[in-house]
């Protein structure tokens, strides 16, 4: 087992150096050097200060959103994620005021330090990281907004126009032939190729949960032929040895991943699984890391190869910066990346730009069934900032909630 570090990126980073050397990222002459080049030096492009002065969550056209403003009046904003009312103090009392007052280019170093700063670190945790990401959201659009160029080209460079996708589907209480009835009116929708069920009953299963499962992936490969990839997400509900026979069970009907077999807080029940599976010769990749914003658990994960795909949420980890921090950690032990995103339309514009990025994508993302979706894939955002439909004039306008 790693030794513990400081879950700053410098340090998670450094550990993993040797690996890095051979990953995919390019290192640009204007990456900021103590930050191992996970994204571009932004003094280099912006010349002058931009202090941010407020952060207001507010009503976009009626989509809930935060703004950044700054000393000049330029805006930036980003869809609110769902959890943000559950944060909500988070937000105001420690992100906001940890980021009103600083410069706008200082943003890597900011988020470096957010869970040391002041006394954060007792804070510290998915609800913390979610409302920081919020606030490093808001201020990418601001700079994009700013420069003219879409968040894409700040954080990296866009590497894809359109993101091939696998569509989530979330009910656990149908019968095995309308869960398979409704995700094929899905697939047919949006000309997907790849669904990901659920299993399980979240955190918890029962024998009829299990039955049901394996009917419903059964029929599911009978209906689909090999025309369809296979997910599936138990959401934790297994202990190891339940994990190892369900995941026997589907491999047999040629499923890519399960992801969370067991409860995400318990490592080494995962671990066990990997093993088993293993010594059996069972062929199903495990996938994990959503509920995850722990720097040095997602080193260990790349470490144990424990996660193929790697998973993390754009908000949970605590935002783009730290996102990409895991994918390039994923990268120096090659294993692919597809960030946990149950999202459609403009909610999931930042996810998708800054997914455009990763060099070591697995082959589908994550979705959910909606209008863009066509031929199985989504276009990235080509607008300024995250591309949001939004003129500064609408976000500036933009009434506060409660």
């Amino acid at each position: 087992m790693p030794s513990p570090l400081p879950c700053t990126r410098r340090a998670v980073l450094a550990a993993g150096a040797a690996g890095l050397a051979a990953a995919a990222w390019p290192r640009s002459a204007a990456a900021h050097p103590s930050h191992g080049g996970i994204v571009p030096d932004l003094h280099l492009r912006f010349a002058e200060p931009i202090m941010l002065t407020r952060f207001d969550v507010v009503a976009v056209d009626g989509t809930p959103a935060v703004r950044v403003t700054d000393a000049d009046g330029g805006v930036g904003v980003v869809p609110a994620h769902g959890k943000l009312a559950d944060v909500r103090s988070l937000f105001d009392r420690l992100a906001v005021p940890y980021f009103v007052g600083t410069d706008a280019r200082d943003l890597p170093e900011r988020i470096d330090h957010a869970d040391t700063a002041e006394r954060h670190y007792k804070y510290v945790g998915m609800p913390f990281w979610n409302a920081v990401a919020h606030c490093e959201l808001a201020v990418w659009d601001l700079l994009g907004r700013r420069a003219g160029v879409r968040c894409t080209d700040l954080l990296d460079r866009r590497r894809r126009r359109r993101l091939n996708v696998y569509l989530s589907r979330f009910d656990r209480d149908t019968t095995p032939q309308e869960a398979v009835e409704q995700a094929s009116e899905d697939l047919a929708a949006t000309g997907a190729t790849a669904v990901k069920l659920k299993v399980g009953g979240r955190m918890h299963t029962t024998p009829e949960q299990n039955a049901r499962d394996v009917a419903m992936v059964a029929l599911a490969r009978q209906t689909w032929g090999d025309d369809v990839e296979i997910l599936l997400d138990a959401n934790g509900s297994y202990t190891a040895g339940e994990a190892v026979r369900a995941a026997t069970r589907f491999a047999s009907y040629g499923v890519g991943f399960l992801e969370e077999p067991c409860d995400w807080r318990d490592v080494e029940a995962t671990l066990r699984v990997r093993e088993q599976l293993d010594a059996k010769g069972v062929r199903l990749d495990l996938a994990g890391g959503e509920q995850d914003s722990m720097l040095t658990r997602w080193r260990r994960f790349a470490d144990l190869e424990l996660y193929r795909p790697m998973q993390p949420d754009l908000y949970y980890v605590g935002g783009a910066i730290r996102l990409l921090t895991v994918a390039r950690l994923a990268d120096a032990a090659k294993l692919p990346l597809a960030p946990h995103a149950p999202r459609a339309g403009l909610a999931a514009y930042p996810d998708t730009m800054v997914r455009a990025t990763i060099p070591n994508l697995g082959r589908y993302q994550e979705y959910v069934r909606s209008p863009e979706v066509t031929d199985g894939t989504v276009p990235v955002p080509d607008a300024p900032g995250w591309g949001l439909p939004w003129d500064d004039a609408a976000v500036k306008a933009a009434a506060g909630t409660a």
